[in-house]
């Protein structure tokens, strides 16, 4: 056999035999290089909850002065903003920042689970990724609303009294949180993915970008049921949503749009930016500790390991 032939057959043997040692250990060898960072599937079940409270943390700061005057605005319509100290836009920080650590630790953890159940749902098809969205996102914020709704009260009665006082039910703004965070995280999460599948590029300005356009579609849908909630939450709570609709004039349910908007803008952008960052530090770390296999598996016993370090010696020898 002349000489050429022999080394391409022992090439294609040494291939052979590094293809069969992966399916025998399930263990992916280092011939192979991977240029593509890990995808938040291949993460951890509970990757998303921590990623999502690093993002509400991150949304919390950047946007709770916007969400004071937001919400002064709603309940104070001729509120002069000029006259308005910075040190008062930031009262109530800290059970804003509670309400964003829990409020998206469970937004993006459940919503993770509900898309991954409905795609196995429909037989594992990504070809509706809006529909899944709609659907995982109203499903998602409708199921965080009762544990964010007791917080918000608070938070808006820090924001508008200066004093952390008790709302007089913990039941009060509920069904108006659930309509909000129901309607809204379906649009959230509709935008941000018809965005993000849009493209393959996954650098820094396009997270931003999608990021933004998904806050805004939240405001826009869910602002009138948030200027029910705080009326409701700031007041007694006496009113029940239909009441109080009846009680307000027409265009006070949008009251607030625009300070809502500026808010989301930037608080979007750094939740999205913060959730990716963290969802790759993860990614990051799990590599740097040698997990290559999914979560899940059992892990190799320490003769299996040592089996199989063997012979990947053996096989990177006979292909150099």
């Amino acid at each position: 056999v002349p000489r050429k032939e022999t080394a391409f057959l022992r090439a294609m043997a040494a291939a052979s035999a590094v293809a069969a040692l992966e399916d025998e250990t399930g263990v992916q060898t280092s011939c192979v290089v991977e240029t593509r960072p890990r995808r938040t599937t291949e993460l951890p079940w509970f990757s998303a909850y921590l990623s999502g409270s690093v993002a509400g943390l991150a949304s919390g700061v950047v946007g709770h002065p916007l969400d004071t005057l937001k919400l002064r605005v709603q309940m104070n319509p001729h509120v002069n903003a000029a006259g308005v100290s910075l040190a008062s836009l930031f009262r109530g920080l800290g059970p804003a920042l509670g309400v964003q650590l829990v409020q998206s630790a469970l937004l993006f953890g459940t919503y993770d689970r509900l898309r991954a159940a409905w795609h196995e749902f429909g037989g594992g098809t990504r070809s509706s990724t809006t529909t899944t969205a709609v659907v995982a996102g109203a499903a998602t914020g409708a199921l965080i609303a009762p544990a964010t709704s007791y917080l918000e009260a608070l938070k808006c009665r820090a924001q508008t009294l200066g004093t952390c006082v008790a709302p007089p039910s913990v039941t009060v703004g509920l069904l108006a949180t659930v309509l909000r965070c129901g309607a809204g995280n379906a649009a959230y999460f509709a935008v941000w993915e018809a965005l993000s599948s849009s493209s393959d590029n996954t650098d820094a300005s396009s997270v931003v970008v999608a990021g933004t356009a998904a806050g805004v579609a939240y405001w826009t849908v869910a602002l009138p049921f948030d200027v029910v909630k705080s009326h409701q939450q700031v007041g007694n709570g006496a009113l029940s949503v239909r009441a109080t609709v009846a009680s307000l004039p027409a265009r006070a349910l949008v009251r607030g749009w625009l300070p809502a908007v500026c808010r989301a803008a930037p608080m979007s952008a750094a939740c999205f930016a913060a959730f990716e960052a963290a969802q790759s530090a993860q990614a990051a770390l799990l590599q740097r500790r040698g997990q290559h296999r999914r979560w899940g598996q059992e892990p190799q016993p320490r003769e299996q390991q040592k089996h199989h370090a063997a012979g990947l010696r053996r096989t990177q020898t006979s292909v150099r």
